[in-house]
């Protein structure tokens, strides 16, 4: 039998086996947080365009499509390139100077609501033309706000995944 030299170069069996168990719970973990981002990322773009739904809703109601009258009123509209379903629901209020709102919004074809929005609206008797374009140029502002804010945050998960592809790729070739 031979008599084996302390001072041999290499690695023991346990610490390949303990080195290949940390990089495996790492690779894990971060394949997780990717799905876990996607996951995250698609549910805030779907609560952002229902909400944009609703805020155009409340739009119409302040300008155009002003209830005279307790209504209950339904529709769609194409948002982000999907169909999203609204239901207004206008009752007045106890001081019958308002009118309480409520507008939810849910996609075509899911049955549970994505959001609700409740709103109290002073009924008066219309609004000038300045108030009009006033708001329309408020609203057109907003819009291109939220939407610069959504392409960046787009823009910045595309860029995270790429890295993580990468990253990825790097384990793949250090591993071979």
């Amino acid at each position: 039998m031979k008599s084996r030299n302390i001072n041999e170069k290499g690695f023991s069996l346990i610490e390949v086996v303990v080195a290949l168990f940390i990089l495996s719970i790492s690779v894990i973990t971060i394949y997780n947080l990717i799905i876990s981002t996607s996951v995250s990322t698609f549910q805030l773009e779907q609560k952002y365009l229902a909400k944009e739904v609703a805020s155009n809703r409340i739009a119409l109601i302040h300008t155009i499509e002003k209830p005279l009258k307790p209504i209950n009123r339904n529709g769609e509209m194409i948002m982000g390139g999907q169909k999203w379903l609204w239901e207004e629901e206008i009752n007045k209020n106890m001081s019958n100077e308002f009118y309480d709102f409520t507008i939810s919004v849910r996609l075509e074809n899911k049955d549970e609501y994505t959001y609700t929005q409740k709103v109290s609206y002073l009924m008066n008797k219309g609004f000038t033309l300045i108030e009009i374009l006033i708001s329309l140029v408020i609203l057109s502002m907003i819009a291109v706000i939220s939407s610069n804010i959504l392409q960046s945050s787009l823009e910045l998960e595309r860029t995270q995944h790429q890295d993580w592809q990468k990253l990825e790729i790097l384990i793949f070739i250090c591993d071979n």
